[in-house]
């Protein structure tokens, strides 16, 4: 398994795995509800919708599928620039946006009212390994193979944004990030093990 994401609901978890299949089980007695398949590399990230209704999954085949829960089919594979691969997919809170982290340190928007491409950010030459939002769906923060984690301002986005603030650690990269309950603050954790 490379990536797992649950629903909003905690009904359902999906795994993604070296073999290319997602499976989405049903978190309450551990059976699999249904297997999809149509990646041809392994699966690096999964998101749900916050319908629960739709999953969509990346992959180092460098392509993201939208999938049917319901249905465990393929819905429709997204405009995504073929030459990168994303590791990290997100809903944000109100549903509306779908981000996708790349591997050129860019976040890729799309609008789910009909799924077409919304915008491009960021500018750091670096692999995106998380997407994460604040409980108030305010504040979004990615970060991954630099040394830093930038600070977004979801209500304000648009195709000229620029982070409101980025947070810089020393030495290593950070790999995961959390906001506190109340969005005052951001832990990050790099390995550096700080």
């Amino acid at each position: 398994v490379t990536t797992l994401a649950y629903s909003a609901d905690g009904r359902y978890v999906a795994t993604g795995a070296e073999d290319m299949s997602i499976l989405v089980w049903h978190a309450g007695d551990k059976c699999v509800i249904t297997r999809m398949d149509g990646h041809e590399d392994t699966i690096s990230a999964l998101a749900f919708s916050r319908d629960n209704r739709i999953l969509a999954s990346a992959a180092e085949d460098r392509s993201i599928i939208l999938w049917s829960v319901s249905a465990g089919t393929k819905i429709t594979q997204l405009d995504f620039d073929q030459s990168r691969t994303a590791y990290a997919l997100a809903y944000s809170p109100d549903g509306f946006k779908l981000i996708a982290g790349g591997d050129d340190g860019k976040l890729y928007i799309w609008d789910t009212t009909n799924y077409e491409p919304q915008m491009v950010l960021g500018d750091r030459p670096a692999l995106i390994t998380f997407i994460q939002f604040s409980l108030d769906g305010r504040l979004m923060a990615t970060g991954g193979t630099d040394v830093a984690c930038s600070i977004w301002d979801l209500q304000s986005l648009a195709p000229d944004s620029k982070p409101q603030t980025v947070l810089k650690e020393e030495r290593g990269m950070i790999w995961s990030a959390a906001f506190s309950p109340d969005g005052r603050r951001l832990i990050t954790g790099s390995d550096t093990c700080t």
